[in-house]
């Protein structure tokens, strides 16, 4: 058998019982890992932009762009990974109430 044959015979979808079958997701894969780190990023500039009087003295333009750009950003992924956790959470429910092999009424 050769490696393309062995490839397709491993399918990422769900099994019969609806269990998935492909590689294990990473928190990488998480809906929530950019806005989490995206927010990290945000506060740390935004502290040092705007609090920590030290690193104002030094660098305050760069810290406050750098906040001005990720905030609005922590914002925008942080909206789409809440709404592609309410997609995986309906899915859940759907794929529960109607098991793989029942008819849907």
């Amino acid at each position: 058998m050769s490696q393309q044959d062995e490839s397709q015979n491993e399918s990422p979808g769900p099994d019969e019982a609806g269990v998935p079958t492909g590689p294990a997701s990473t928190p990488i894969d998480h809906p929530y890992f950019l806005p989490v780190l995206l927010g990290a990023m945000a506060i740390w500039f935004g502290y040092d932009g705007f609090i920590d009087v030290e690193m104002q003295k030094e660098y305050p333009l760069f810290n406050r762009v750098g906040f001005a750009i990720l905030l609005p950003l922590t914002i925008w992924f942080g909206y789409k990974g809440w709404k592609e956790m309410q997609e995986l959470k309906a899915d859940r429910e759907r794929t529960a109430s109607h098991p793989p092999g029942t008819p849907e009424s």
